[in-house]
């Protein structure tokens, strides 16, 4: 129909996508930081360590702890 997304995954009309919500009582999962409500930030249970170090020395908006 012309506006942009694929009619594989809102058919013919203007339905537009429904974001997942998994855990189906509160926000979407893209923007939910518990997913599951099991009381585990998704970030802790996908092995993520947040930087401690917060310097970034060549001022490109990654931080120096990420960089080789």
């Amino acid at each position: 129909d012309g506006d942009g997304l694929n009619d594989a995954y809102e058919g013919a009309g203007d339905a537009g996508i429904t974001p997942e919500n998994t855990d189906g009582v509160d926000t979407p999962d893209y923007i939910d930081t518990d997913s599951d409500n099991d009381n585990v930030s998704d970030t802790v249970e996908a092995g993520f360590t947040p930087a401690t170090i917060t310097t970034d020395t060549d001022s490109d908006g990654l931080l120096d702890v990420y960089e080789g």
